[in-house]
């Protein structure tokens, strides 16, 4: 895969930067990537190669392209590149390929006006726990206290769909009510990815990309964790492993609330009002409530809730099923065969000794 260097356009009060990328054995994927922003954030826009890397790179290892760009990368963001290559292909082996990146030379990222602290902010369950835990006298330190909330049109909701807009518009209020500025931004890339690979495994990168992009402002981008730490096992696109080795030399990307379950998320934020009101798990994208209720994830969030006697105070959920309904979607077990499976210690012992055509130990 071959990616261009950027082209930068304003227009209507809007910045648009746009990728150009080859794909070598099949050039029928060969198109465009673009992000749009508002021009006033411009002077947070990196426009280097990084961004179409790590967006585009889930796409290479799907093809098992190598990557090559014609600018100089961050030597950082390389080697992470590198692992975060390495670490898909451990858990998706079948899926995505390992792929190495061919830049013509390395630079440190440097980005001495980046100050911004940025949070991923969708209106969630681990939305909302990221962002109280970052809030003002709650910021861990002065170095993790928020100033921006970002949204990506075109991520969870598709371009186009006038929910994004309307969602947009509320996180903004809420953003303003405390204090922080609101950053949304606009892309293509799921036109590009979601045919080869699922939005599941890809997202991550697509955040990563975005956190990059915006590096010239920012100096700490989070990412609140989608699972627990312990459940790692069943990889998903966003995690505590791979989201920091999109890092540079000035950009850090933090993965944030992996030592807490759903149950304890949600348990966390039950009694904020601003969650209650506005809180969106629902990835139906449906018009009118932000819930529909029905979903698994829509469930999974309703059932904490009404355990704990709160349910009836969250008016973005309507009633729950019947519970034949619920406990279809909500408890059949998880299914890992897709994934790769740890080898034991003696299974990769045997392994060795077969490859070897060795004998030394006759009881294995």
């Amino acid at each position: 895969m071959k990616i261009y260097p950027a082209t930068v356009e304003e227009q209507d009060g809007r910045i648009t930067v746009r990728y150009r990328f080859d794909t070598l054995s099949q050039p029928q994927r060969s198109g465009e990537l673009w992000f749009r922003i508002d021009s006033r954030y411009r002077d947070f826009l990196h426009t280097g190669p990084a961004p179409a890397v790590a967006a585009l790179a889930m796409s290479a290892m799907s093809l098992g392209e190598d990557i090559e760009v014609s600018q100089p990368l961050s030597p950082r963001f390389h080697y992470g590149l590198l692992q975060f290559s390495a670490h898909f292909h451990l858990w998706l082996p079948s899926e995505l390929l390992e792929v190495r990146l061919r830049p013509p030379s390395f630079s440190p990222m440097v980005q001495p006006d980046a100050r911004a602290v940025v949070s991923c902010f969708s209106g969630g369950v681990d939305s909302f726990y990221t962002l109280y835990e970052h809030l003002g006298a709650a910021a861990p330190n002065a170095d993790f206290k928020l100033s921006h909330l970002f949204y990506a049109h075109g991520f969870d909701v598709p371009l186009g769909d006038p929910l994004s807009d309307e969602l947009a518009a509320e996180l903004a209020e809420l953003a303003k009510g405390w204090n922080l500025g609101f950053i949304g931004l606009s892309t293509n890339v799921r036109s590009i990815l979601d045919p080869l690979i699922p939005w599941v495994n890809s997202h991550g990168a697509c955040l990563a990309a975005s956190a990059l992009l915006l590096a010239g402002g920012t100096r700490t981008f989070i990412i609140p964790s989608t699972n627990r730490h312990s459940t790692l096992f069943a990889p998903c696109g966003s995690n505590p492993v791979t989201d920091p080795m999109f890092g540079t030399e000035s950009l850090d990307i933090v993965h944030h609330g992996s030592h807490q379950s759903r149950i304890q998320k949600i348990l966390a934020i039950e009694h904020r009002s601003e969650a209650r009101n506005h809180l969106r798990v629902c990835w139906q994208n449906i018009p009118g409530p932000r819930n529909c209720g029905r979903c698994i994830k829509c469930l999974k969030t309703m059932l904490p809730l009404k355990v704990t006697g709160s349910l009836d105070q969250f008016p973005v959920f309507p009633p729950l099923p019947p519970w034949k309904e619920i406990e279809s979607k909500c408890f059949a077990p998880l299914d890992l065969s897709r994934y790769a499976q740890e080898e034991t210690y003696v299974d990769e012992l045997r392994a060795l000794a077969l490859h070897r055509g060795s004998k030394a130990l006759p009881h294995l």
